[in-house]
């Protein structure tokens, strides 16, 4: 009976580390007052106050579209890309970013926003203002485009 408490116990630990584990960077945790799926188009869509997490980034918008693909031999389903529209903004750290459109690209692991204006902040301080930002995530780099980019940066006291 104790070594059965013991197994028992040791399951449910391990069971603890894998959902703090479950935060990592290939899980997306997405909700929403509502959620369509259609198969036919392998496509899912999230509508109303949607909140999508993944690792230490939150994606909210009014609608987000997700396109994803199925592997035929196990049905294994893994994103593609993902769609967000109206007022898309994307919080990571100390970093938020706003625009009317995002999306998410996921082999490449490429975030771009676009709207008029797309605007970026850190810290509350610093501020990139532009038609379009691409984030290269794996590089840590990203690009801004638009008519005249724009950054106001916060010097020192």
């Amino acid at each position: 009976m104790a070594i059965k408490i013991k197994v028992l116990i040791i399951l449910l630990i391990l069971l603890f580390f894998k959902n703090v584990n479950a935060q990592d960077k290939n899980v997306v945790d997405i909700n929403a007052n509502l959620m369509e799926f259609m198969e036919d188009k392998k496509m899912i869509v999230f509508t109303g106050d949607v909140v999508a997490k993944r690792a230490d980034m939150t994606l909210y918008c009014s609608k987000l579209e997700v396109f994803y693909t199925e592997n035929e031999k196990t049905k294994k389903k893994d994103i593609d890309y993902m769609i967000a529209k109206g007022d898309v903004k994307v919080v990571q750290r100390d970093r938020v970013a706003k625009g009317d459109i995002g999306k998410y690209l996921q082999k490449e692991d490429i975030i771009i926003l676009e709207g008029n204006p797309v605007t970026v902040t850190e810290k509350g301080e610093n501020q990139i203002i532009a038609n379009k930002i691409t984030f290269f995530m794996k590089e840590n780099k990203s690009t801004v485009e638009g008519k005249r980019p724009r950054v106001i940066f916060k010097m020192g006291d």
